[in-house]
């Protein structure tokens, strides 16, 4: 499954990090701001 993960990034960074990691350990592709070039 495709999932995007979204929410602010500084205050949150750790969390997102666990979040990302964990989803894609279960096998899910993770779309995440971390990943794109500006």
């Amino acid at each position: 499954m495709r999932i995007f993960v979204s929410s602010s990034f500084e205050d949150l960074r750790e969390h997102r990090s666990a979040a990302i990691r964990v989803l894609r350990q279960l096998g899910h592709e993770v779309l995440a701001m971390e990943d794109m070039l500006a």
